[in-house]
């Protein structure tokens, strides 16, 4: 496959776009919930009835005055008018996103959650949740109803915890804000709000998919800076309501700027990204491998290259099939990535190779950190099926390269790891081989 693209007469494009959006796949996916396992189904249902409850109970025992029925109205306009000011941004979030996706609109209901009665905080996160829905994602393919109805129970119950705080607070305190007890107590509320938050979704996404990585399960390390950001700007809408409600609008551009930046970081992942192992691509690696193998030139530094393969890479997508082959792909990736200094490039070559450029290491180093590499992919277990009964070990097969003795420019010492790699291949895989360029008597 080429990697032109030729572009559908205006009228039969349009057709076709109709046709897929009218698809029956798009359509019964309304009912993909009920093809999911057991577990899983009993788990989401026990969440929304547990939210339902929960909501349905509060409403019935807070007393709520017609000030807070106005300040939900204003706090849900708000939230609604800043989402359709993001609107074409936040679909295009949506698609590129991986992981647990952070919608923002933590900073609104996390800001209910400290200033309107419990019940009604949870009304409003059903009202932003069907905007959000109806607007913008149901066009998006991959977003199914149940998720959003799941996830708008989630951050239900993620209020009501935040909520238990609320008479500790107390309004006029958040509106002074000034003392230590207050800001505590915020903090508080912000781990309470996310802990059961990320928990819920957490659980849901461990029964729906065999990736039980941090970074499956709760994202990446962005992502958390992003969910606590935006709750620290709820947290600043909470003290701007209780203090002067008009001030809140000031918040409505920081978060537009924001979204717009969260969504630039996501396009710069994705040109840079592997999308099955999350690693740089090819083409990012060469080219950050480029300015530090120029950067070690101008410096005098050494540098080692290891090129990894994962072993029988074929066969396991023969025997188990290809998504299983690209789970243990990705499982052996989040492996290595752990093990390595931050500062290291690990990249995706193709099929079951990665490469890694290891700055200022000695041959010795080197040797002895690929080794410890391959000692810690073998310890792996990976289920290949949803008992997790089943599991498969997998292994890799490593060559060295070191700088300057290896070659003279980055091309020659990838070309000498890649012959290091064919070596332990063919002494019988799972093993670690370096290249000693034989030197003159």
């Amino acid at each position: 496959m080429t990697s032109r693209s030729t572009r559908l007469p205006r009228p039969l494009s349009i057709a076709l776009a109709r046709v897929i959006r009218n698809d029956r796949p798009t359509r019964t996916r309304d009912w993909e919930f009920w093809t999911l396992r057991t577990s899983l189904r009993i788990y989401v249902l026990a969440v929304q009835v547990v939210a339902v409850i929960t909501t349905v109970a509060l409403l019935a025992i807070d007393q709520f005055s017609s000030a807070d029925l106005v300040m939900l109205t204003g706090i849900t306009a708000l939230g609604v008018v800043k989402e359709e000011m993001t609107r074409h941004v936040e679909r295009m979030r949506r698609r590129y996103s991986d992981t647990p996706h952070q919608n923002m609109t933590s900073v609104w209901t996390f800001a209910a959650a400290l200033v309107l009665p419990a019940g009604l905080s949870a009304l409003l996160v059903a009202a932003l949740y069907t905007y959000l829905w109806f607007r913008i994602w149901r066009p998006v393919r991959d977003v199914r109803p149940w998720k959003v109805i799941f996830s708008a129970a989630a951050v239900s119950l993620s209020c009501h915890a935040a909520s238990a705080l609320q008479p500790l607070i107390g309004r006029h305190e958040l509106a002074e804000a000034t003392t230590w007890q207050t800001m505590a107590l915020l903090i508080a509320a912000i781990v309470l709000y996310s802990v059961f938050n990320l928990g819920l979704i957490a659980v849901a996404i461990a029964q729906l998919t065999t990736d039980h990585s941090a970074r499956r399960l709760f994202g990446t390390l962005g992502d958390a800076q992003l969910e606590y950001a935006t709750l620290a700007m709820g947290a600043i809408a909470a003290i701007s309501v209780a203090r002067s409600p008009w001030v809140v609008i000031f918040l409505i551009p920081v978060m537009l700027v924001l979204h717009r930046s969260v969504l630039i970081r996501q396009l710069e992942e994705a040109a840079s990204a592997d999308p099955k192992t999350g690693l740089l691509n090819a083409t990012a690696w060469r080219g950050l491998a480029t300015t530090e193998f120029e950067r070690a030139v101008r410096d005098g530094a050494e540098f080692g290259i290891l090129m990894l393969d994962l072993d029988q890479f074929k066969r396991i997508n023969a025997t188990y099939g290809h998504p299983v082959g690209d789970q243990i792909l990705r499982t052996v990736a989040d492996r290595l990535a752990a093990e390595m200094r931050r500062y290291d490039l690990l990249g995706r070559f193709g099929d079951g190779e990665l490469v890694a450029f290891c700055p200022e290491l000695s041959a010795d180093d080197l040797a002895n950190l690929g080794e410890r590499l391959r000692r810690a992919v073998e310890q792996l277990a990976v289920p290949v099926d949803e008992t997790g009964e089943n599991t498969v070990h997998p292994t890799i097969s490593i060559g060295a390269a070191h700088y300057p003795e290896s070659g003279a420019d980055l091309q020659e010492v990838l070309l000498s790891a890649d012959n290091a790699l064919f070596a332990a291949k063919d002494s019988g895989r799972n093993r670690v081989e370096v290249l000693r360029p034989h030197l003159p008597d």
